[in-house]
């Protein structure tokens, strides 16, 4: 999947069969090209986060687009942050407001579990390499 500085979201209208993409317009700075980043949508904060990929080498950084500003944001987490990866699961944890990225490829493949604390903007490592499920 291509990272793009302004990307296109999904809109489904009233009729179910009826399907359509908007690109939707982008203001300030945005996140460079790339590709096999990954996408969690939050819908209490009307945002979707976008984590690592691969442009001129691997990237761990994190982008927060807002719905309702249609603007990007660049996050400087605190403390220690996720190797670089390309490939990983990024998922929201809506109860616990977090995000949880799981596996991915970097120098190698990983099997590792972090959580990005929505509030704090801080990373936290749960569940190292070879802790669950195998690399992947």
């Amino acid at each position: 999947m291509k990272r793009l500085s302004a990307f296109l979201l999904l809109a489904l209208s009233v009729a179910a069969q009826d399907w359509r993409y908007d690109l939707l317009p982008v203001s300030g700075q945005a996140p460079p090209p790339g590709n096999d980043g990954t996408i969690a949508y939050d819908p209490d904060a009307a945002s979707v986060y976008m984590f690592g990929g691969q442009a001129n080498s691997n990237l761990n950084d994190l982008w927060q687009y807002s719905l309702n500003t249609q603007s990007w944001r660049s996050l400087t987490p605190v403390g220690p942050l996720p190797p670089t990866r390309l490939g990983h699961t990024l998922v929201l944890d809506e109860s616990k407001r977090r995000l949880i990225l799981f596996g991915g490829q970097g120098s190698g493949f990983f099997s590792d579990v972090w959580a990005f604390d929505l509030k704090s903007e801080s990373w936290a490592q749960l569940g190292i390499d070879n802790a669950g499920p195998s690399r992947r």
